[in-house]
């Protein structure tokens, strides 16, 4: 690995704990339609899928008959009010942050979330103090999803560096391959998944105390 001059962040599970937030989204959602499906088992499905796109995905699953439309506005709703109170930094990560990438790269977060959910994300955590206005969300690129790498490449565009001159930190195995389809070196943390479905990154790291750059 040579050394970088930007490194970019996925923003859930990479640098916030959201999956216990999503766990309550959903069981809340779930139980609104009386459903006996359990997010849990279809957490894979959805992994770095933005909420609207999950939405489609449980739609067909579970056969609702409500549309799209309708059933985003239930789960935005019950999604930003716990965003709001929930979320939390990923453990190990601020510390990490400061140590070893403040003031020595330029960082972005390239995101699957829309910024709807950024804003109440980023008032609670102060993200804007770590990455000032790098802060990228599928919307911005018109939801183009992982695993395609518009979001990394219009990261890069937007930081003026070239794709084999960046790091991205990744949790999902969308997101790895992303990544790699940009030319960027991988690094894979397995706060969402295990070690098996990480393969195809540089590296697979299970605590940021791991890191050294």
């Amino acid at each position: 690995m040579k050394t970088p001059k930007a490194i970019l962040f996925d923003l859930e599970g990479v640098v916030i704990d959201s999956e216990i937030v999503w766990d309550d989204v959903d069981y809340a959602w779930f139980e609104s339609h009386n459903d006996t499906f359990k997010p849990d088992e279809m957490r894979h499905l959805v992994m770095g899928k933005s909420i609207d796109q999950a939405t489609e995905i449980y739609k067909e699953l579970l056969n609702l008959p409500q549309t799209i439309t309708e059933l985003n506005e239930e789960r935005h709703k019950i999604a930003q009010e716990l965003f709001s109170k929930e979320i939390a930094f990923i453990d190990g990560f601020k510390q990490f942050f400061e140590a070893q990438v403040r003031s020595k790269y330029q960082v972005a977060v390239a995101t699957s979330l829309v910024h709807e959910f950024l804003q109440p994300i980023s008032a609670k955590l102060k993200l804007d103090e770590l990455f000032g206005d790098h802060i990228y969300s599928i919307e911005d690129i018109g939801f183009v999803s992982k695993p395609n790498p518009d979001i990394f490449l219009y990261a890069t565009k937007k930081l003026g560096v070239s794709s084999s001159d960046c790091i991205v930190f990744e949790d999902a195995p969308h997101g790895v391959e992303a990544a790699k389809a940009a030319g960027m070196y991988c690094i894979a943390i397995t706060t969402s998944t295990t070690r098996d479905r990480l393969t195809k990154a540089d590296q697979i790291i299970d605590s940021y105390t791991e890191v050294k750059i």
